[in-house]
């Protein structure tokens, strides 16, 4: 080989090792990202029910838990979940009927606390509750029994005699289901938990506003299909923000430690197991940081979140969930 070719090898490989060098240096002195104006403050301001709205039911035992019959209602549906996928049958509509009275019994047992499905949902960012199947079908079956009962009974008006109890038989059974998704609303911390408990106070509340003029319930939820509307839309912008290709770093602390709602200062948090994996040096560390501080918060779930995020691994997210 000519000296001239083995020198320009040389000077080549030289090159290459020293854009290398320069990236390995610029990638270890680049800053952290900075927040962005999608975690502004009022971007972090946390998504309530207005005060005002109207109630759509009143627990008739207040002082009685229906996690018990919450826990009987999800038993049910697994139990009978191959019947009850049989649309249009006898046994299908017999057993809609009496999953219906399990939800209207919890409905009707009022005690303010938890509900117990929270605990289910896994400390990953983004992973799906082991009750999530059950709770989408269930919505989705009970709001159209409870639908189809309603419209039977307002096209009987005038017609049949037991028009009206077709009309409380469905207007109950949805407010059932509606009384479900408010408790995982406002009961609930975890996302997943919440968001589905918003989409099935939306699901009911726009089936009985539909009705306003039949129904005195379909007058009181049309300002609940607005409200929660307007918190699905914050929610999906959020989740948006955690959710980005590529992580910004900065929108992620930013939520994990100011978030007005302690459900996104957990997702943040735990979104920050994954922003460590990769990245930039200062990014890593910025992140390493924020975790080191939020094992001290004050929120437990805040503070499991950033120990879980700590030991995640990109091994972590290759192992089912």
């Amino acid at each position: 080989m000519k000296t001239g070719m083995i020198v320009g090898m040389v000077v080549s490989v030289v090159i290459v090792l020293g854009l290398l060098i320069a990236l390995i240096l610029v990638n270890r002195q680049a800053p952290a990202d900075a927040p962005t104006q999608d975690t502004a403050p009022a971007k972090l301001v946390k998504q309530e029910l207005p005060a005002d709205l109207p109630p759509l039911f009143t627990p008739t035992h207040p002082d009685v838990d229906s996690n018990p019959v919450y826990r009987k209602v999800f038993a049910f549906y697994d139990e009978h979940r191959g019947q009850m996928q049989i649309a249009a049958t006898e046994q299908a509509n017999e057993l809609a009927t009496q999953l219906a009275n399990l939800l209207i019994q919890a409905m009707n047992d009022g005690k303010p606390v938890p509900i117990y499905l929270d605990k289910e949902v896994p400390m990953r960012p983004g992973a799906a509750a082991p009750f999530e199947e059950g709770f989408q079908a269930i919505s989705a079956f009970i709001g159209d029994h409870g639908k189809e009962w309603l419209s039977v009974g307002i096209q009987g008006l005038g017609k049949q005699p037991g028009a009206h109890d077709s009309i409380h038989q469905g207007t109950q059974e949805l407010l059932s289901l509606f009384a479900l998704g408010q408790r995982c609303f406002t009961t609930g911390q975890r996302y997943r938990t919440r968001y589905l408990g918003l989409l099935a106070m939306k699901q009911v509340a726009e089936i009985l506003a539909a009705q306003k003029d039949h129904i005195p319930e379909g007058k009181l939820a049309v300002p609940w299909v607005a409200a929660c509307q307007k918190i699905q839309d914050a929610w999906i912008n959020k989740q948006n923000t955690l959710m980005r290709i590529p992580r910004q770093v900065g929108d992620i602390i930013n939520i994990a430690e100011h978030d007005q709602d302690p459900t996104f200062r957990i997702e943040g948090t735990l979104m920050l197991g994954v922003a460590k994996l990769g990245g930039r040096h200062a990014n890593e560390v910025a992140v390493n940081e924020a975790l080191a501080k939020l094992v001290k918060d004050p929120n437990p779930l805040v503070a499991q979140a950033a120990k879980d995020a700590q030991g995640f691994t990109a091994q972590t997210f290759q192992q089912p969930q």
